[in-house]
């Protein structure tokens, strides 16, 4: 297949590393829930109480696929499989958590909102030269 706005090439999936990334990515996100400090702050729930039982369910899960993982063979796969529980699926509930106590996220975003309504309203009452009807 060619892009028709590139000329480039895009070959089929295949056994690439690439491809059994991906694969291992959609069969982790069909069994776990990926957790993050955007999630927490777009709930707008900041009580532990309500998302520890959450992080403790997915946490209880990554530890069961891990030591399946462990009994594959060394490889593309394995490797894969480590990679997504480590870096997407644990350290997304530590950021989670982090939000939860420091509120650094939501701090961000209510200054960001606060910055615009001011803008929002500066240009309310600007005059300008308006072009004849």
């Amino acid at each position: 297949m060619i892009w028709p706005w590139t000329k480039d090439e895009v070959h089929e999936p295949s056994t690439t590393k690439e491809a059994i990334n991906a694969a291992v990515y959609w069969e982790l996100e069909k069994r776990l829930t990926h957790y993050s400090s955007s999630g927490v702050w777009i709930s707008g729930n900041y009580d532990p109480q309500a998302w520890e039982p959450k992080f403790a369910k997915v946490e209880a899960e990554i530890a069961r696929i891990r030591a399946w993982v462990t009994t594959l063979p060394k490889g593309v796969e394995r490797d894969s499989y480590t990679s997504w529980l480590d870096y997407h699926y644990e350290w997304g509930i530590k950021d989670a958590r982090e939000e939860l106590l420091t509120q650094k996220q939501k701090r961000h975003m209510d200054e960001v909102n606060s910055n615009s309504r001011r803008v929002s309203e500066k240009m309310k009452s600007l005059t300008i030269s308006k072009p004849p009807l």
